[in-house]
């Protein structure tokens, strides 16, 4: 199937879009996580596009799409008005269908829980990516019943054991390594970018084609950890509690 490329202006940036797919099928717009670019769809994209309009894009910062001058210009509610702008030039009213994988999973959770996008999302499919609200659970030592049972009867939310916290902490050592000064970015111009393909063989099994933006999506994309890091750890907003409301409304 033949693909337009689009350039979409979203705020601060344009976004480049992808498309493929029958024109009056329905429509998927699939969100990348980190650090990758729209390209790690196009396996995905050869099963999808004889039966939907398929839309994918580079997250801001990533593959052909600009970056932004601030790293605040990364905060979840701006990557959800992009989605939006991406959504208007390319399925116009129609609903569509959203996946989202890994980080692009936890920011599109942000859109599934914007009142704004109510009737637009016909469905949500997430992988490998929670809900920032979620997330901070984990991060503070919290389980998701303990939040909610605190919520309902007023109470303080009891502490989980330390060690439970630390198990925790060492299975997102990852993210706390984002937020060190200036090693991440070395870790990736001396060599991290270039072995990328070879690590994702080893440990998923995958042969990744080589993408010549990864160097940019890996030292830009780091903006949106550290933006969702810091908006986990502030008091939780309680969106995604949002959502089963917002939802049973639309139905």
């Amino acid at each position: 199937m033949i693909r337009d490329t689009l350039s979409v202006e979203a705020g601060d940036v344009r976004l480049t879009v992808y498309v493929s797919g029958p024109r009056d099928a329905p429509p998927i717009v699939l969100v990348h996580g980190y650090p990758d670019s729209a390209a790690v769809w196009e396996p995905v994209r050869a099963h999808l596009d004889t039966r939907y309009r398929v839309i994918a894009y580079d997250v801001r910062g990533a593959g052909a799409s600009e970056a932004p001058a601030t790293r605040h210009a990364y905060r979840l509610e701006r990557l959800a008005a992009d989605l939006a702008a991406v959504a208007d030039a390319t399925c116009g009213a129609r609903p569509f269908h959203l996946v989202g994988h890994d980080w692009g999973s936890i920011q599109s959770w942000e859109a599934v829980t914007d009142p704004a996008f109510k009737g637009r999302i016909a469905s949500y499919t997430s992988i490998s990516g929670p809900c920032l609200d979620h997330a901070s659970f984990g991060l503070r030592g919290e389980s998701e019943s303990e939040r909610d049972g605190a919520a309902r009867t007023a109470q303080p939310t009891t502490k989980r054991p330390f060690g439970s916290g630390v198990r925790q902490t060492l299975k997102s050592w990852y993210i706390f390594f984002f937020h060190l000064p200036w090693l991440p970015e070395l870790v990736w111009r001396v060599g991290a970018a270039r072995l990328w393909p070879l690590w994702l063989r080893v440990t998923e099994r995958v042969r990744p084609a080589p993408d010549p933006a990864q160097l940019r999506n890996a030292l830009n994309g780091l903006n949106v950890p550290r933006q969702f890091h810091r908006q986990a750890v502030a008091p939780a907003r309680a969106s995604c509690a949002r959502a089963g409301a917002i939802h049973r409304a639309a139905a």
